[in-house]
């Protein structure tokens, strides 16, 4: 790459990290939002205080050394070595989502000016910069903001492995890199197919076995396997809770209470990118106007853009919850389509 695209992706690292950080130095926000981020802090402070070999004890996160929730690893993770340099658990948590949510609008503007122009990319880059659910994402002790930076960097380097003189190697680090986006959130494991299909296709069309596709998807599927054999999360009421029939349906009697909400599964999901919180109406317009110019001039990436929504709507239109921040998992290929 060009020392031209080396700055523009530090201007847009700065940019993000000054917006984030001026967030939180504006409000004195703390990162603690919620049940979730109570839970997720004393899982860092578990991992700090016991050494990440932890992680791959049986049960590890289970009462009373963190919430009873089940949560994937990744983040926690992320967050020891900050703990460990801070002596802080919440400055750690929430330093590690700044972090992650700083760099995703430079591998954003990446993706875009590889498959269209720098303008493309500053679009891009710009749109995750200021959108304004993964700049609060950022600023909290939750793993939003690592799983959104872990499946950008996959496609971003499924997408270069198509123009690289090695791309079996690009294949094998965008494997990798969706293996860490889901063991950080499970959600990001929606995207597997569309990034894997394609990957199979840069491989084949630069003829390239097939075999370094294998070379990326077994360790990241030993990172999930180990996640699930130290707690059983994919058998979480989550997957439990799925059925197609919830598209057409906007009221929901469950084990946590009843749910009733003002539109259907699918009509919500098909909304929740117009939300000012991610992309105003008008780039909502013209994702959808980059999709079709993308579907006539480069139909593979179409795909593999298309595949990664499809993907995440099919599945979160048949859960029984409504919840904004679940949006994130598509945010990527729409900022790119836009």
């Amino acid at each position: 790459m060009s020392r031209q695209t080396w700055t523009d992706v530090a201007v847009v690292t700065v940019l993000a990290l000054a917006v984030r950080a001026g967030a939180v130095w504006l409000t004195g926000f703390d990162g603690m939002y919620g049940q979730d981020a109570f839970a997720y802090l004393r899982q860092i402070r578990f991992l700090a205080e016991h050494g990440p070999a932890a992680w791959l004890q049986p049960n590890a996160f289970a009462w009373p050394h963190a919430y009873p929730f089940i949560w994937p690893s990744g983040y926690p993770l992320a967050a020891v070595l900050p703990a460990w340099v801070s002596g802080s658990d919440i400055w750690a948590g929430q330093f590690t989502s700044l972090l992650f949510g700083s760099l995703t609008p430079a591998v954003l503007y990446l993706v875009a000016a590889r498959m269209g122009n720098r303008p493309a990319g500053w679009i891009a880059g710009g749109v995750g910069v200021v959108a304004a659910f993964p700049v609060q994402a950022s600023t909290v002790v939750m793993a939003d903001a690592g799983g959104l930076f872990w499946a950008s960097l996959a496609l971003w380097s499924v997408v270069e492995a198509r123009e690289r003189s090695r791309p079996e190697t690009w294949v094998v680090l965008a494997a990798l890199a969706a293996g860490a986006a889901a063991i950080t959130r499970w959600a990001f494991g929606l995207t597997w197919p569309a990034l894997a299909l394609f990957g199979a296709y840069v491989l084949v069309k630069r003829r390239r076995s097939l075999a370094w596709l294998l070379v990326g998807v077994v360790p990241a599927l030993g990172l999930v396997g180990i996640e699930w054999w130290v707690d059983s999360a994919l058998t979480s009421d989550s997957l439990a809770l799925w059925h197609p029939v919830h598209a057409a349906q906007r009221t929901f009697e469950i084990n946590s209470g009843t749910f009733a909400y003002t539109h259907p599964m699918s009509v919500y999901w098909i909304l929740a990118l117009a939300h000012p919180a991610y992309l105003v109406p008008p780039m909502t317009v013209l994702a959808g106007l980059g999709a079709w110019r993308l579907w006539h001039t480069d139909q593979p990436v179409a795909l593999l853009l298309l595949g990664w929504v499809v993907c995440v709507y099919g599945f979160l239109a048949g859960m029984p919850f409504q919840n904004l921040r679940f949006g994130l998992t598509y945010f990527s290929p729409a900022v790119v389509l836009a």
